[in-house]
């Protein structure tokens, strides 16, 4: 291996140094990134479910979601129904029913 000149190791030497602090200053990102998503984290589990912003709640939340379909959603599907069969009989029993379940479902 052929000996460097003195110019060619402070070059080889300054390549290096400008390599390693470039590394430093990458983990140092990305140390400050994880520990600010995890103050995020942390301050977003201390809120109230309803004062969370939306997408914490589906990632974050280790609460069971509510299975079922809430109280509003069964008067409205009442509601119909009963307007159905006051309009049309039979037929509108049937178009009420299918609208509630409709509405259920996008309620869901």
């Amino acid at each position: 291996m052929p000996e460097l000149t003195p110019e060619e190791r402070e070059r080889i030497y300054l390549e290096e140094k400008e390599r390693f602090e470039a590394r430093q200053r990458l983990q140092s990102e990305v140390e400050v990134e994880q520990k600010t998503r995890e103050a995020k984290q942390r301050y977003y589990q201390s809120l109230p479910p309803w004062k969370r912003p939306d997408g914490f709640t589906a990632s974050f939340n280790t609460e069971s979601k509510q299975s079922g379909v809430s109280c509003m959603t069964v008067f409205v599907f009442i509601f119909l129904c009963i307007l159905g069969a006051l309009f049309g009989g039979y037929v509108g029993l049937a178009i009420g029913f299918g609208l509630g379940i409709i509405n259920a479902i996008q309620k869901r």
